[in-house]
């Protein structure tokens, strides 16, 4: 009688257990916010009633980006024109994960954004409307999309909606709160010095 072949039944068990294992992975990944980035396209009116604020500008993409859920990255968005809502010039705006490479070229051959942001519950900086709804590109300040009913409202709100004040940037820098810690310390060393002479007097 032949004995049972029990690395290969061994070895059979484990590929069925890393099998099992990876679809399982696959299950969950597809199911996470990161990996499902597609978006329902939205009204523009939709869109604009969401929004709370609304601006003109570009990201710096030279920025170290903030990912929290890894649905948007968070980059420095440099404003020029500041439509509805209220912020600074300067502030973190979300990046889709999936469109930072279009946007990048988009950037890199002199275009802008018009970008419809609202506050996330899941991210620490306002991201875009619906995800690409609220990303308008820009050529040369007309809106580049589709379909052409969506590019005649977003063209008609720019020439129509009056611009607005940036808030004031804050004045205080790190390099100021550093200072914090060093003047704190100088005032201890100087009540103890003084102190200590004292008692000698």
């Amino acid at each position: 009688m032949m004995r049972p072949n029990t690395t290969h039944t061994f070895g059979v068990k484990v590929r069925n257990i890393i099998v099992i294992f990876f679809l399982v992975w696959v299950v969950l990944l597809s199911n996470s916010p990161a990996f499902a980035t597609k978006w329902v396209m939205l009204e523009p009116e939709e869109v604009l009633e969401r929004a709370d604020v609304v601006v003109v500008g570009t990201y710096d993409f030279t920025s170290e980006p903030q990912y929290h859920n890894g649905l948007f990255g968070g980059y420095e968005f440099d404003a020029d024109v500041l439509y509805k809502g209220e912020t600074t010039k300067g502030f973190i705006a979300g990046v889709p994960a999936d469109d930072a490479g279009w946007m990048m070229e988009h950037q890199e051959a002199g275009g802008k954004f018009l970008l419809l942001l609202e506050e996330s519950k899941e991210e620490d900086f306002l991201v875009p409307v619906a995800g690409i709804n609220g990303i308008i590109d820009l050529v040369n300040g007309e809106a580049s999309v589709d379909p052409t009913s969506r590019k005649e409202f977003y063209e008609n709100y720019l020439r129509e909606q009056p611009e607005l004040p940036f808030e004031a940037q804050k004045l205080v820098t790190k390099g100021n709160w550093g200072l914090i810690p060093v003047v704190l310390v100088l005032g201890i060393v100087v009540i103890v010095y003084y102190i200590v002479l004292k008692k000698r007097s």
